[in-house]
This record gives structure tokens, C-alpha cells and sequence, in this order.
């Protein structure tokens, strides 16, 4: 795998690391917060955010273009990986 491949999973990687534990503290705020409405509330407007199909599509925007880049890398490693298997023996050059 080339450097800025692996550089690039490696950030990303690390990104998402930090986003789970800034939603782990945020959930443990909200499921200790002495009011219960707030935390039905964030239940909600979450389920509001994940249902609506406008905040959907700029989480795909947000996301995709990465998934599709780590994607083609993995499929690009594994042609070359192919072709690094392919005798040449015999063949012309």
C-alpha cells in the first residue's frame, strides 16, 4: 500500500476514534442529565436527523468521497497483488 494511503486510513482511522469517544462523553452527559426530557429530546432530534432524507444526503456527502478513495485503494492493491502473481516466464516482454 502506497504511503499516502496508508497515511490517509491512518488519519481517518484516528478521526473516527475521537468522534466515538466525543459521542461517548455526550451520551454520558445526556443519560445523567437530571432532566429526562432532555435526553428524550436528543433521542429524538436524533431520530429526526437520521430519518430526514436532506441530513442524510450531507452525511453521505461528508463520508462517501472517503469510503470511495479507501475503496479504490484496497481494489488497486489488490490488481496490483494479481498481477505481481501472474507468471512471465515464456511471455514476451
Amino acid at each position: 500500500m502506497e504511503a499516502t494511503t496508508r497515511d490517509y486510513i491512518l488519519f481517518l482511522m484516528k478521526y473516527i476514534k475521537n468522534l466515538d469517544a466525543e459521542n461517548m462523553a455526550l451520551k454520558s452527559l445526556l443519560m445523567s442529565h437530571p432532566d429526562s426530557r432532555t435526553r428524550l429530546g436528543w433521542e429524538s432530534r436524533l431520530q429526526e436527523l437520521m430519518d430526514d432524507p436532506t441530513c442524510k444526503r450531507a452525511i453521505d456527502a461528508k463520508f462517501d468521497p472517503h469510503i470511495d478513495k479507501i475503496m479504490k485503494a484496497l481494489d488497486d492493491r489488490e490488481a496490483f497483488a494479481a498481477l505481481l502473481r501472474t507468471p512471465t516466464k515464456g511471455l514476451p516482454n
